[in-house]
């Protein structure tokens, strides 16, 4: 494939990772790994992308933790190599889910005293509001879990048909 093209891909990829909300770096990185057929280095991701060696290294964390990136480990090597799933509707729904578990695991942690100490302390219509924003944001991510779960079960749904027209 021409050089041309293949950069207009990629440079494609970076503009609908950035609908994510992905910063420069990180989109150019998704779109490299997703467009990708093997496994990279962070050498070569760094080749690839014109970033540096430490700025790669510094984000592949935050997008191993939430967009599917895979480190591997080659016997016979110390270089870590990455892989990301080409299947576009398990990427976006298993972004979703990773969010959200840990949006949920920070509101088990933190509302339940958050709201007791709103409630014993309010004192104006100002606060109450402020509570009741509280126990709505509380009582929407119970929402949100039953979302993840339909839209989990579509992309299982979609992934079976697709595997049953080829």
């Amino acid at each position: 494939m021409e050089e041309k093209l293949n950069q207009e891909i990629i440079e494609y990829g970076e503009e609908i990772f950035k609908v994510y909300g992905l910063d420069n770096l990180s989109a150019k990185i998704m779109s490299v790994l997703y467009f990708e057929p093997g496994e990279l280095s962070m050498e070569e991701l760094a080749d690839l992308t014109g970033y540096s060696l430490a700025s790669i290294s510094l984000k592949m964390g935050q997008l191993e933790t939430y967009w599917g990136i895979k480190r591997k480990k080659i016997s016979g090597s110390r270089k870590a190599y990455f892989y990301m799933t080409k299947n576009y509707l398990e990427l976006i729904e298993e972004s979703f889910r990773k969010g959200f578990e840990l949006e949920s695991s920070l509101a088990q942690k933190h509302l339940p005293r958050l709201i007791a100490e709103c409630k014993t302390q309010a004192s104006s219509d100002y606060d109450l509001e402020k509570l009741k924003i509280l126990e709505n944001y509380c009582h929407e991510l119970d929402g949100v879990k039953m979302l993840l779960d339909f839209v989990t079960e579509k992309v299982t749904e979609i992934q079976e048909r697709h595997v049953g027209s080829n």
